[in-house]
């Protein structure tokens, strides 16, 4: 409701995924303009990320498209959130600022990305799950850790308790 109605987005989420909060997705793309800014790393329309790990909804990568027409790659493992992020990119119309890849080898992300992509240059990259020492955002290793509050109702997959 709030991606609609502040940046004309429509998402549509996989079943059984987790449903990012928007805050914080903001919050982080607005540090990276800051980043971006006072690094004068580039103009804003040339501005190239990475989103390893977009998920169904395709977050930061929609955000980053719509707000600031950054050119966005995401990855992504799991099918089902493939053709759902790829779904929400085409009924956004950000096709021409997105592109999704099928991430096929989870030990060696990069490879068959970049072996596409040989002469582009990256200006940050989105990293989740297995590559960084936070959590995201609420995930656990078992299934006896999760306390769940009575306002909340967490969902998590196998291949989300194993980050």
């Amino acid at each position: 409701m709030l991606l609609e109605e502040y940046f004309q987005l429509r998402v549509e989420f996989a079943p059984g995924s987790l449903i990012p909060t928007l805050p914080l997705r903001l919050n982080y793309i607005l540090w990276l303009e800051d980043l971006i800014t006072s690094l004068k790393l580039a103009d804003t329309a040339d501005v190239r990320g990475i989103d390893i790990g977009c998920g169904s909804s395709c977050i930061y990568t929609l955000l980053g498209a719509r707000k600031n027409s950054w050119h966005m790659y995401a990855l992504e493992s799991n099918d089902v959130n493939l053709e759902f992020a790829r779904s929400n990119v085409k009924c956004n119309n950000l096709e021409h600022l997105v592109e999704i890849f099928k991430q096929t080898n989870k030990l060696i992300i990069f490879k068959d990305f970049f072996d596409s992509k040989p002469n582009v240059n990256f200006h940050f990259v989105y990293v989740i799950h297995h590559f960084t020492t936070q959590r995201y955002p609420i995930l656990f290793t078992r299934i006896h850790e999760m306390k769940i509050s009575e306002r909340r109702h967490i969902i998590a997959t196998q291949d989300m308790m194993r980050s």
